[in-house]
This record gives C-alpha cells, sequence and structure tokens, in this order.
C-alpha cells in the first residue's frame, strides 16, 4: 500500500465519521418533526392551499406579497399553511420552524435539507400520514 492510498484511507474514515453525525442528526430532526406532528401540543393543523405567488393570501397571512411563498407557520390560530406543489419539504421546514423559533430562516433551510436529504421511506410514511389527520380544508375555493 502506497502512503498515498493510506492517506486516503484515513481521510475517508473522517469523512465517513461526520457523515454518519450529520445522518444522526438529520434522524433526530426527523423524530422532532413527527413527534411534534404526532403530538400536536398547541393545537396546529395544516391547510393546503394555492399559496405561491398568491398576493391575497400573502397580504392574509402578513407575508411580503412581493415574494413567493411555498408555505408559513401561523400561530393565531395555529397552523401551517402549505402550498400543495411542494408540501412534504414544506411541511417539515414549517413544523422545523415552530421545533425552533429562534432559529434564522438560513438555519431552518440548512435543516429541511438535512432531513429531506437524509429522511427514509419509513419516516416520510410518517410524516404523511400525521400530516393528513391534521389537514383541514380551506375556505377559499
Amino acid at each position: 500500500m502506497s502512503v498515498t492510498a493510506r492517506h486516503r484511507s484515513v481521510v475517508s474514515k473522517s469523512a465517513t465519521r461526520s457523515r454518519d453525525k450529520t445522518k444522526a442528526g438529520a434522524h433526530y430532526l426527523a423524530r422532532r418533526v413527527v413527534t411534534f406532528l404526532r403530538e400536536n401540543e398547541e393545537g396546529h393543523y395544516i391547510r393546503l392551499q394555492n399559496l405561491y405567488g398568491n398576493k391575497k393570501l400573502a397580504e392574509k397571512y402578513g407575508l411580503d406579497p412581493k415574494l413567493r411563498y411555498y408555505g408559513c407557520l401561523v400561530w393565531d390560530p395555529p397552523r401551517i399553511v402549505v402550498d400543495f406543489r411542494n408540501p412534504l419539504a414544506t411541511i417539515v421546514h414549517e413544523v422545523l420552524h415552530a421545533l425552533y423559533p429562534d432559529a434564522t430562516e438560513k438555519e431552518i433551510l440548512y435543516k429541511e435539507s438535512l432531513v429531506m436529504r437524509h429522511l427514509t421511506e419509513y419516516r416520510a410514511v410518517q410524516i404523511w400520514t400525521l400530516s393528513g389527520t391534521l389537514m383541514r380544508v380551506s375556505e377559499e375555493r
């Protein structure tokens, strides 16, 4: 074995350990999302709406109407509004906002991408199933 090959294997082991920690962190966050949806202590419900690019709804929820949104977290009454185009990632994103209210948008986006990158089929089904029990029909038609 040459010196370079040894060096590569050491780097590879280090990278693997780092990746394992990242994956463990992603699984921890996914479990927190599932627990939040299962326990639902604040009484949140999920509303699917045509939110993306909808200025009227953006203003209704106190968002900047010039921007386009896939979801928002509303505290009074407690609900998660989700655009139906990308619901799974948006639900994870908004639940992370509820779990970490002091986190910046950049931190939430990082956590969301971490969860979505390492999400297992089992956890995805759990999130979908629990989200389905919390969904309500929109008043706007």
